[in-house]
């Protein structure tokens, strides 16, 4: 069992560090989390991932360690 519980401000706050400079938003659903940000160096294009999970088991670990490879893939299709 996990001494703490991951909150929506914390999500929103790792997403920042990934998403600084553009629009970003984060939607809890009841099998995870939609992380949703604009490219603006990229004429404003759109993208999305969801992070499928229980929610009760997030961990920050997790997140950082999910967006690290959304953020990667991006870089590597320019």
């Amino acid at each position: 069992m996990r001494d703490s519980e991951v909150t929506i401000n914390d999500l929103y706050l790792t997403a920042k560090e990934y998403f600084p400079h553009g629009l970003m938003r984060v939607e809890l659903w009841d099998i995870g989390v939609k992380f949703i940000w604009v490219d603006r160096d990229n004429d404003n294009k759109e993208h999305s991932a969801f992070f499928q999970g229980s929610l009760k088991d997030l961990s920050l670990s997790q997140v950082r360690g999910f967006l690290d490879a959304e953020t990667q893939e991006d870089q590597v299709s320019q």
